[in-house]
């Protein structure tokens, strides 16, 4: 096998990797916005297997390289786009998850001030009850 064809196999590869890893974003930033946390936590369990595949990857197609570096910087250049675009993607996925913090941080202050004033109320208008032994007297 000449080295261009090996070279581009092994891009073949990383760029396979990558749009499985767009996927699996996009997948997540849904699950993320419909509050299906089991999902979410699967596919950053897939993502976290993924990303070993992805540093193999880069590895592999660096050691396949010319020592010059020529082709390491071409392939680099040619990445730059994809890997930006994906974490664009993950930022939004971290800004939906922020998002949904504070929602549920809020959300958490309200029904403690709900339970509150509900025991405030109760208390308030609830009758006092006697102590057994008063009610013979």
């Amino acid at each position: 096998m000449s080295d261009s064809s090996h070279l581009q196999r092994l891009r073949d590869a990383l760029r396979a990797y990558y749009e499985q890893w767009r996927t699996l974003t996009e997948t997540e930033g849904e699950a993320i916005v419909a509050g299906r946390w089991p999902q979410v936590e699967q596919l950053q369990k897939t993502k976290s297997q993924l990303q070993v595949q992805i540093e193999d990857a880069h590895r592999d197609l660096r050691s396949a390289c010319n020592p010059s570096g020529a082709e390491t910087r071409q392939i680099e250049m040619e990445f730059r786009p994809v890997v930006e675009h994906l974490l664009a993607l993950e930022e939004r996925n971290s800004r939906s998850l922020d998002a949904h913090k504070q929602r549920m941080t809020m959300q958490g202050k309200e029904l403690r001030t709900a339970a509150l004033t509900l025991r405030q109320v109760r208390q308030t208008y609830a009758p006092t009850r006697q102590a057994l032994w008063q009610s013979y007297s």
